[in-house]
């Protein structure tokens, strides 16, 4: 990495550490409370195809949200609204499955796994799943997926704001690879992050 743009993503870790200190401990304070919870799937009377469907979608959404938290840090904005939307989508398949969807699992379950003979492998079957009607049922899931899939399609304004802040009519000044610290990325990320989290 460039010394130039180095300094940029130290001094995003620094700003972000220092005007969203409050919001960022309470994210990681989250993180660690749901990773003491998933603790408890380990016990022999948890490990049931349920909890291992719900956990599945969990650990993935969990991840995503932690490195979306991680890229924040580092000014890496653009990335982190998509990890976002894939979390908005893990937690939206672990509201259906605990409602209505684990049928749905239970069937890919006992299909998907098959051994393809010709190249001596195992096949996994993708097992399309989408909680769309999750998404769109639970109002702040549905906000923050709209707002998040918006930022994260190659858009020409979200791009604008994510790489030439400074644009304008008659100006286009693109900062390429921009990591640089903006308080209002910030916000807007850890709430949703913190929304999540709930």
């Amino acid at each position: 990495m460039p010394c130039r743009a180095l300094r940029v993503a130290v001094g995003a870790w620094r700003q972000s550490g220092f005007l969203l200190g409050e919001e960022l401990a309470l994210l990681i304070h989250g993180f660690d409370l749901q990773l003491k919870f998933a603790r408890s799937g380990y016990e022999p009377a948890a490990r049931t195809m349920t909890m291992a469907a719900v956990a599945s979608q969990w650990s993935r959404a969990l991840t995503a949200e932690s490195e979306a938290l991680s890229l924040l840090r580092r000014g890496g904005y653009g990335t982190a609204v998509a990890l976002v939307r894939q979390a908005v989508e893990l937690v939206a398949a672990q509201i259906t499955l605990v409602k209505d969807g684990i049928d749905e699992f239970h069937h890919w379950a006992h299909h998907a796994y098959k051994r393809h003979e010709s190249t001596r492998t195992e096949e996994i079957g993708l097992g399309h799943y989408f909680a769309g009607e999750a998404i769109a049922g639970d109002e702040e899931l549905r906000l923050i997926y709209r707002g998040a899939s918006d930022l994260a399609r190659p858009n020409f304004g979200v791009t604008a704001l994510f790489v030439a802040g400074e644009a304008g009519r008659s100006r286009y000044p693109l900062i390429f690879g921009d990591q640089a610290f903006h308080l209002g990325w910030g916000q807007l990320l850890t709430g949703w992050l913190a929304l999540l989290g709930e």
